[in-house]
């Protein structure tokens, strides 16, 4: 397992922080942390992350794209903290820029 703490680039929209990329044969996975909450969605004085909502992409710069395999976010202590793990055999370069963008968010890192 290879793992990072990669340079952001460039960010617009919801706020977040790429913290770290781990790596496994076949699948990458991208922790994150945000500030900006929104309601939940089962109790009325329950916030989660905005970008928990997101589906987020991850593409690089010759356009291969990974959709979100999987997401879940931490609570209590770790609320803010967001976990998403994308497949390998999309073919990304991951020695090029990578991207993860979604309507409302966009960061691209370099690993």
């Amino acid at each position: 397992m290879f793992a990072s703490m990669p340079k952001v680039l460039s960010q617009s929209g919801i706020d977040f922080t790429v913290q770290t990329l781990e790596m496994t044969d076949t699948h990458i996975l991208i922790r994150v942390r945000s500030t900006e909450m929104i309601p939940g969605r089962h109790h009325a004085s329950a916030v989660f992350p905005a970008i928990a909502g997101e589906g987020l992409t991850l593409s690089d710069n010759h356009g291969a794209l990974a959709p979100t395999v999987q997401s879940s976010s931490a609570s209590v202590l770790f609320l803010g903290l967001v976990d998403f793990s994308y497949s390998l055999d999309a073919g990304l370069d991951l020695t090029s820029p990578l991207t993860l963008s979604s309507a409302n968010a966009q960061v691209t890192f370099q690993i």
